[in-house]
C-alpha cells in the first residue's frame, strides 16, 4: 500500500532531504552518498525518495540551486549595506561575501567534483532551467554590484573562480588564509575593476 503524505509532511521530508544531501556533499560529495542514506536521514523509505525526486542528482541539483541563490542573496544584502562605496569596493564586498558563504557552505569539493558530473547527467532543458554555470552567477553577482571590468570577462571569471576554488587548500595555508584572501581579492579588484 502507497503511503500518502500531507502538504506539510512533504515540505518537511523536503527539507529534511535537502539538508542531509547538503551535509553529504560538503562531507563526502554526492557520487558517495546513497539514496539509502538520503531517505534514512529524511525517515522514508528509498521507494518514498523517489516521490520527491526522480533521482539524488535532481536532489543535489536542487541544493546546489538553493545554494547559488543563499550566495546571491548575501551578496545583495552585504551590497545594500555598501551603497555609496567605489566599485572596487562594491565588486570586493561582492567577492568576500560569496567566497565566505561557500566557506561555510564546505561545497568547494562537490562543485569541482560532483558538478560536472551532475551537468553530464542530467537532462539539458533540466539545467537550463535550474542552474547557473560559474560564468553566470559571477555576471550576476557583478552585475548585482553594478562594477565595469578592465580585463576581458573570461580573465575576470577565471580569476574568480581561481579565488573561489582556493577554499580547497584553505586547510593546507593555515590561519592566514582569511587574510591572505581579503588580500588576494582586494589586490583582483584593483586589477579587474574600473574604479568610476
Amino acid at each position: 500500500m502507497a503511503v500518502s503524505f500531507s502538504d506539510k509532511e512533504k515540505a518537511g521530508i523536503v527539507a529534511a532531504l535537502r539538508q542531509a544531501a547538503g551535509r553529504h556533499a560538503a562531507r563526502k560529495g554526492m557520487r558517495k552518498t546513497t539514496v539509502d542514506e538520503l531517505a534514512m536521514e529524511a525517515g522514508i523509505s528509498k521507494g518514498a525518495f523517489y516521490k520527491f525526486y526522480p533521482s539524488k542528482e535532481h536532489l543535489f541539483l536542487d541544493v546546489l540551486e538553493q545554494r547559488q541563490t543563499e550566495i546571491s542573496r548575501r551578496v545583495q544584502l552585504a551590497l545594500g549595506q555598501n551603497p555609496a562605496s567605489s566599485a572596487r569596493l562594491r565588486a570586493a564586498v561582492m567577492l568576500k561575501t560569496a567566497w565566505r558563504a561557500m566557506r561555510e557552505q564546505s561545497l568547494a569539493g562537490f562543485y569541482q567534483d560532483d558538478v560536472p558530473f551532475i551537468l553530464r547527467k542530467l537532462p539539458e532543458k533540466l539545467l537550463r532551467e535550474h542552474y547557473r554555470s560559474n560564468e553566470d552567477l559571477i555576471r550576476s553577482l557583478m552585475g548585482q554590484a553594478g562594477v565595469t571590468l578592465v580585463v576581458p570577462e573570461s580573465e575576470a571569471y577565471a580569476a574568480v573562480r581561481i579565488l573561489l576554488f582556493s577554499l580547497l587548500t584553505a586547510q593546507q595555508v593555515g590561519p592566514s588564509y582569511p587574510a591572505a584572501m581579503d588580500a588576494l581579492i582586494d589586490g583582483a579588484c584593483v586589477h579587474m575593476i574600473r574604479d568610476a
